[in-house]
C-alpha cells in the first residue's frame, strides 16, 4: 500500500518546488530575456537542489540516507525527468501552440508519479511502498 502521508508530503514538495520553478522559469524568460527552453532547464536545476533538501528531510525522511550519492541519484533521475520534461515542453510549446507555462503545469501534473517513485526507490532508496 502507498504512505498517503508521504504521498501529500511529496506532492506539497513539489508543488512548492514547481512555484519555485515556475517563478525563476519566468523571470528568465521575461526579465533575462532568455529563449524558454533553456529558462526551463535553470528553474529545473535551481529545484533540484531544493527538492533534494526538502523531499529528503520532510516527505522521505531519509536522514542518513542522504549522502552524496543520494545527490547523485537523486540529480541523475531528474536528469532522466528533464530530457523527457523539455521533449515534451517542446512539442506541447511549438507543434500544439500551448502557452509556455500552461505547458509546463501540464507535464508537472503528468510527471509527478513517475517522479515520486523514481525518487522513492532510487534517489533515497527506501524500496517500494509497503503493500
Amino acid at each position: 500500500m502507498i504512505e498517503p502521508v508521504q504521498v501529500l508530503r511529496f506532492c506539497a514538495v513539489g508543488l512548492l518546488s514547481f512555484v519555485v520553478g515556475a517563478a525563476v522559469l519566468t523571470a528568465g524568460v521575461e526579465l533575462l530575456g532568455l529563449p524558454y527552453w533553456l529558462a526551463y532547464i535553470l528553474s529545473f536545476l535551481v529545484t533540484n537542489l531544493f527538492g533534494f533538501a526538502l523531499n529528503g528531510r520532510f516527505t522521505f525522511r531519509a536522514g542518513a540516507r542522504m549522502d552524496r550519492a543520494a545527490l547523485t541519484r537523486y540529480v541523475l533521475v531528474n536528469c532522466a525527468l528533464l530530457a523527457t520534461n523539455t521533449a515534451l515542453l517542446r512539442l506541447l510549446v511549438e507543434r500544439f501552440h500551448i502557452w509556455y507555462l500552461a505547458a509546463a503545469v501540464v507535464i508537472a501534473i503528468c510527471i509527478t508519479p513517475v517522479s515520486y517513485f523514481a525518487h522513492r526507490v532510487v534517489s533515497y532508496r527506501l524500496g517500494t511502498p509497503p503493500t
